[in-house]
């Protein structure tokens, strides 16, 4: 007989004195030590699989606060002077489109690109806007030229107007 913790080694003494080389229990070992790192790889597989899948699920809404998509309320300057200023943006079936609000007037944009986070569009007798969306803003330059030929530049910066709360529960009336 021999000592079971010699099972792991190839080398056995049986009961008569003489020494075995067996390698079955070693190989056994080995297979063991095959199927737990297997096992390991595919736990690691499986996890990597998981953290993959919800980055999957989770960008798009992250992706949505860099999305241009929805009304925007902000502040045009131009030669030191302020004015309010408000863009709607949509976009359907992959086509881009806008009105721009300013001085009272509403228009619809021209020339409206969006790539990335870059937006661009241009309102005649207003200039060329040029903005970076981030987050719920976006910031950027607008540049123009007036019938003279005069350059004009400014800035403006907009934040992402929020959909207003629904009004809670309707009101009722019952009987006289």
């Amino acid at each position: 007989m021999f000592d079971v913790d010699q099972l792991h080694s190839p080398k056995l003494r049986a009961s008569d004195g003489e020494t075995r080389f067996e390698v079955g229990p070693t190989l056994a070992h080995d297979r063991g030590l095959a199927t737990s790192q297997r096992k390991e790889e595919t736990m690691r597989s499986r996890f990597s699989f998981l953290v993959l899948a919800a980055a999957v699920v989770a960008a798009p809404a992250f992706a949505q606060d860099n999305q241009p998509a929805g009304r925007w309320d902000g502040v045009l300057v131009r030669d030191g002077a302020q004015a309010p200023i408000s863009v709607d943006l949509r976009e359907d079936d992959g086509i881009w489109r806008g009105r721009l609000e300013l001085d009272g007037a509403s228009s619809p944009l021209d020339g409206l690109r969006v790539a990335g986070n870059s937006v661009h569009f241009e309102q005649p007798r207003q200039g060329v806007f040029d903005g970076t969306v981030s987050g719920g803003s976006i910031t950027g330059s607008i540049s123009a030229s007036d019938s003279k030929g005069a350059d004009s530049k400014g800035s403006f910066t907009l934040s992402r107007e929020e959909p207003p709360e629904s009004f809670g529960d309707a009101i009722t009336s019952s009987g006289p």
